[in-house]
């Protein structure tokens, strides 16, 4: 007679358990692989948004600056308007000789922006702090001011 044999259900306990550990294990890779991922794209997002503003920063002293040199064709009483589209804060510093613009930009970090006056005109000292606001560059009979008009919060 044949006799019967029986497979033992603790080897493919055993394969099943190792395949599980080895699914696990896969995860786990895969996990740490995507927070990887996540934190390299949020450092490079964060150095994105500030050259941004850096570049927004140097367009705003040019705008400044043609601002200056357009009002200088026309009389006492003039103005022009500039518009910030920023997204941190900025500290503007104006003078006769100089723009300067500090940003405060995520972290605490400060990235410094500074632009010589083109036009040889006496400019009234002014310092401003605003996020997403509006110039109003006026001339004045022997000087050039500036001040915030408007301040969009939403910006």
């Amino acid at each position: 007679m044949k006799s019967k044999t029986y497979k033992s259900n603790k080897n493919s306990s055993f394969a099943k358990g190792q395949l599980s550990l080895e699914y696990l294990m896969l995860l786990a890779i895969s996990f740490s692989m995507l927070a990887i991922f996540i934190s390299t794209a949020g450092n490079f997002l964060d150095k994105s948004e500030i050259s941004l503003e850096k570049q927004k920063a140097k367009h705003f002293s040019e705008t400044f600056n043609q601002a200056i040199s357009e009002l200088t064709l026309f009389g006492a009483g003039s103005a022009k308007q500039v518009h910030l589209y920023n997204k941190f804060p900025w500290t503007i510093l104006i003078n006769s000789h100089e723009i300067s613009i500090n940003i405060l930009a995520k972290g605490q970090e400060t990235i410094n922006v500074t632009a010589k006056i083109s036009e040889s005109a006496d400019i009234e000292e002014t310092e401003i702090v605003c996020v997403g606001c509006s110039l109003l560059i006026s001339k004045n009979k022997d000087y050039f001011s500036a001040s915030i008009i408007a301040n969009d919060k939403n910006n």
